[in-house]
């Protein structure tokens, strides 16, 4: 993988990335990996230090599975956009997602970012939101989330088993 970037890859002048520097911290953190889960991670990690959106690493071991909503970035905010009403526990359209399964949201992106190739701060964020939902069919997900009123809740979801996601619809739309 870093033996062919580095002959083809056309943009480390613009990106000013240190390829080199990062193929040294990608083995030492390859020497260190327990499974290859976190391998895995390690190779994402390298290939988005090349800051290109077009990168990205899977290991076919990710079972697919998504929560029965869908939500977006809005000013800056994760926010429920759909939802499939019957499997959606409490979970409304224009809930702010706060944390997921304890985690606060823009504490769980600093987390993910190292290991999404992006080339944009928006970009990111579009990206981001997918590892978020997705996860083995059949897992449950705890949200915190915050309506129009009220105070803030928790809600446990199911992933749906075989999905990516529910799709574009918007809350305007019934799901």
């Amino acid at each position: 993988l870093w033996n062919v970037a580095q002959h083809f890859y056309p943009y480390f002048d613009v990106t000013g990335t240190d390829w080199p520097a990062a193929l040294r911290e990608a083995l030492q953190r390859a020497a260190e990996n327990r499974d290859a889960r976190d391998f895995t991670t390690t190779l994402r990690r390298l290939v988005a230090r090349l800051r290109d959106g077009h990168g990205g690493v899977g290991d076919g071991r990710e079972a697919p599975g998504a929560l029965p909503l869908a939500w977006a970035w809005v000013e800056g905010r994760l926010v429920v956009t759909a939802v499939v009403e019957s499997l959606a526990a409490g979970a409304r359209c224009g809930d702010i997602v706060r944390a997921v399964d304890g985690v606060p949201v823009e504490r769980r992106l600093a987390e993910l970012e190292p290991a999404l190739s992006h080339a944009t701060p928006q970009h990111l964020r579009w990206l981001s939101y997918r590892p978020l939902m997705r996860g083995a069919g059949g897992d449950s997900v705890t949200l915190e989330l915050e309506g129009e009123t009220g105070p803030p809740r928790r809600v446990r979801l199911g992933r749906l088993r075989g999905a990516y996601e529910i799709g574009r619809a918007s809350c305007r739309e019934r799901v």
